[in-house]
């Protein structure tokens, strides 16, 4: 019986002169090719927004951290809790408040902020992520997803008001 040489932690540890990821997305444990199967499959990754303030100050903050989407499987309490949140304690802090919010909601429209490129990206590089991701079928949103839409709505029910006051 053959023994087999171990490699020592100092060559197996990452090098400190590899160069910084520009916009690094926390992934979850998952294999990278495990994560190529998923997106294949028609998942995506998302991360839902909110935004509250007090008085002038104004936090922009997520949901948990990044949340697997697939067919009918969309996480609708997170995103009617972000909507909810960002609907009434996101416009109080001015100006930030305000334009935060509008950016929020907008995003929250469309069930989140997409990440999946960027993870895909991390583990495959860009010109591959992008070939998976343009053959992939996105996640079809349940019927309940247009609870967090109406919210959004009535999120942006000020802004509208006031567009409205202003022009008449």
């Amino acid at each position: 019986m053959e023994v087999q040489p171990q490699a020592s932690p100092a060559a197996t540890a990452p090098s400190p002169y590899a160069p910084p990821v520009t916009n690094p997305v926390a992934m979850p444990a998952a294999a990278p090719g495990s994560l190529v199967a998923a997106v294949q499959a028609g998942h995506r990754y998302y991360i839902i927004p909110y935004v509250f303030s007090v008085v002038v100050l104004t936090f922009r903050r997520n949901m948990g951290g990044v949340r697997e989407v697939s067919d009918h499987n969309w996480p609708v309490m997170p995103l009617v809790g972000a909507a909810l949140v960002t609907s009434l304690f996101g416009w109080w802090g001015f100006p930030w408040g305000i334009i935060f919010s509008i950016g929020a909601l907008g995003r929250l429209w469309n069930g989140g902020r997409d990440v999946t490129f960027q993870m895909l990206q991390q583990v495959v590089g860009p010109v591959e992520a992008k070939r998976i991701l343009d053959a992939s079928p996105k996640p079809v949103k349940p019927v309940s997803f247009w609870l967090v839409r109406l919210l959004v709505l009535a999120g942006l029910s000020p802004v509208i008001l006031l567009i409205f006051l202003i022009v008449t």
